[in-house]
């Protein structure tokens, strides 16, 4: 009868540590998953941490860009050449008729050639800004 028993609890010793070793093997398992996910974890981190600067970097070139034209509008506005709206009619704009010939003359070409550069200029800064965009 005792060698019943021990052969019993020799049987039930051998079953619990198959199902320990089982259990240590899915602990393992689990650990290499843990550490696994901790990697892409700090990958992902890393990478949304560069987006974020390259976001910063992006945004701060913007508002450069936005500052520079501001500054750039500015000194238009300034210049009393650039006023657009300006309703008195000087006499270099004022167009002059020959009446020799009776072809209009446009008395300040050089202004126009002004304006035409300032609007490059312009349509230059434009283009510049389309690309940060």
């Amino acid at each position: 009868m005792e060698t019943q028993t021990i052969d019993k609890l020799q049987e039930a010793l051998e079953k619990l540590l198959v199902a320990y070793e089982e259990l240590q093997a899915q602990n393992n398992n689990l650990n290499d998953d843990i550490r696994s996910l901790k990697d892409q974890n700090s990958e992902l981190a890393d990478k949304l941490s560069m987006y974020e600067k390259d976001n910063d970097d992006k945004s701060n070139a913007m508002d450069d860009m936005l500052d520079k034209i501001e500054t750039v509008l500015e000194e238009d506005e300034n210049r009393p050449s650039a006023n657009r709206f300006e309703t008195k009619e000087s006499d270099e704009d004022r167009l002059s008729v020959d009446a020799d010939d009776e072809s209009i003359v446009n008395a300040n070409t050089s202004k126009k050639d002004e304006q035409k550069t300032e609007k490059l200029q312009l349509n230059k800064l434009d283009n510049l800004m389309e690309g940060f965009l």
